[in-house]
């Protein structure tokens, strides 16, 4: 074999070799490119009080599996609206349970008051929320699953909400 015959075969090696590197650069690269960031938050004192989940990634998130748990116990959607409904507050349930998509920018509710609500309404959804444990797993739109998100609801009544009127 001649010197430029193996030279030949050694260069074609290597682009092989490099077009297979940068190809799964490539594919590394795309899928950062749609990596959703979720975020689980509370809003009180304002035209809602509430749970939710905002994907501020840059693609969106498939949620796969959210459990609801308190005391250490499971709590679907359904029995969390029905126990706050035997508080007289009329709420609404934004997520349901199974495989849900929240598109980029997008906030969605978990659980929150139909409207503004008394001060005494309020106290007594937060203390029904209080303790509550949201997990949510997710992934991205090319399947790859993000770490467990693990959120555990407080009280924001006494630190954070501004008084309302009684009415």
């Amino acid at each position: 074999m001649e010197i430029f015959e193996v030279a030949t075969v050694l260069i074609s090696v290597m682009a092989l070799g490099l077009t297979v590197y940068q190809a799964i650069k490539i594919r590394q690269h795309n899928i950062l490119t749609v990596k959703p960031l979720l975020r689980v938050g509370w809003n009180a004192g304002e035209t809602a009080d509430g749970i939710w989940i905002a994907n501020n990634g840059l693609g969106p998130a498939i949620i796969t599996s959210i459990k609801i748990c308190k005391n250490g116990k499971k709590v679907t959607i359904r029995d969390l609206e029905d126990r706050l409904f035997e508080h007289g507050i009329e709420a609404r349930m934004g997520l349901a349970e199974g495989e849900t998509v929240i598109d980029t920018g997008e906030t969605c509710w978990i659980v929150r008051t139909r409207d503004q609500v008394s001060s005494i309404i309020q106290r007594e959804f937060w203390n029904e929320l209080e303790g509550l444990t949201v997990h949510l797993v997710f992934k991205d739109l090319y399947g790859v699953s993000a770490p467990q998100i693990e959120w555990q609801c407080p009280n924001p009544i006494e630190a954070y909400v501004r008084p309302r009127s009684e009415s």
